[in-house]
């Protein structure tokens, strides 16, 4: 059995002003998302594993755990990863999120931070890494790191700003690009205004993405 290891970073949720306008969903998935959809897998079996692996991966066809950092104590920013979860779970009929059970080791773990490496005004950031398996089966495995920074300004986050900035980086997992709107979760976030839900756009942006993916998966296992 052949694997190997594709990494994820995406910065988002910078703190600057935006204008209210829409964006076009077929420009709302990011590149290295729509890349996977598009890349030609090969005539070998080894190459067609490899990719139908790195399908599955994107489509995230396990449930994927999210929870806080098992170091932190259990207070408002659990609340605050169970609202993101439940946003993207009440928006698509397929989300793949799931809230990590008391115990068990979430597969992103939420960590509360007072910076984030590239600087700035940075408010969050999601890394993850994914395993693929090809050979006699194929599978993945997920695992990474969601950060939120605790302040903005001189002050704390506010629940709802902590929930939005969760949403966010989720969206992220699911193909999502950073947005120069201020409509729904995937763009810049502003103080004192989260915003608590994806937009339409963005919501049938994700649909059509793992439609995509699937439809890519089934050609590819009819091979």
């Amino acid at each position: 059995m052949k694997s190997t290891t594709l990494s994820l970073r995406a910065v988002a949720t910078s703190i600057l002003l935006c204008a209210f306008l829409l964006t076009r969903a077929d420009g709302l998935i990011s590149s290295e998302a729509a890349s996977v959809v598009r890349t030609n897998a090969g005539k070998s079996p080894g190459a067609r594993g490899k990719q139908l692996a790195t399908l599955q991966s994107y489509l995230l066809t396990q449930t994927v755990t999210v929870g806080l950092d098992p170091s932190e104590e259990a207070d408002s920013k659990a609340i605050c990863i169970e609202r993101g979860v439940h946003i993207w779970n009440e928006s698509l009929t397929d989300s793949p999120f799931a809230l990590a059970r008391p115990g068990q080791k979430p597969m992103i773990v939420v960590k509360f931070v007072n910076s984030i490496d590239p600087g700035g005004d940075v408010q969050g950031q999601v890394e993850a890494t994914r395993l693929l398996h090809w050979g006699s089966s194929v599978s993945y495995k997920i695992e990474g790191v969601l950060l939120v920074r605790r302040t903005t300004g001189r002050r704390e986050l506010r629940e709802d700003e902590m929930t939005q900035v969760v949403a966010h980086e989720l969206g992220h997992l699911l193909g999502l690009d950073d947005a120069e709107d201020c409509v729904g979760l995937m763009g810049p976030f502003v103080p004192g205004h989260p915003r608590l839900k994806p937009s339409r756009e963005e919501v049938g942006a994700v649909v059509d993405y793992r439609l995509q993916l699937r439809d890519a998966i089934a050609k590819l296992s009819n091979k």
